[in-house]
């Protein structure tokens, strides 16, 4: 997934790292990401790897980190009628948060 959602086109997007150090979880996201390559990463290269709030479902957004168990939306292609692709919900939904490792911008 080339995802282009950035602080300077969404002021105040979350972005969330992948959960590296839980292998079946991580595998998970990947699947779900769409971008097969990632799987050829290696744990460092994939810690440095993110997703942003857009990618995840509205209610999970609501929660200052993450939960264990959560896990991102399925990617398809945009325009679709699965996709999510109206940024309304993320605004509405999003906390200005400002951690170290959000500030990286090394999206996937």
């Amino acid at each position: 997934m080339n995802c282009s959602n950035s602080r300077k086109n969404i002021p105040g997007i979350r972005k969330f790292f992948l959960p590296v150090n839980d292998e079946d979880r991580c595998r998970k996201w990947i699947l779900l990401c769409g971008n097969a390559s990632l799987a050829m990463l290696d744990q460092k290269q994939l810690s440095q790897k993110f997703l942003c709030g857009v990618h995840f479902s509205a209610d999970l957004l609501t929660f200052t980190k993450l939960p264990k168990t959560a896990l991102p939306l399925e990617y398809c292609e945009t325009g679709t009628d699965s996709c999510r692709t109206d940024l309304r919900d993320y605004s509405r939904n999003s906390g200005a948060s400002t951690s170290r490792q959000e500030e990286k911008e090394v999206g996937i």
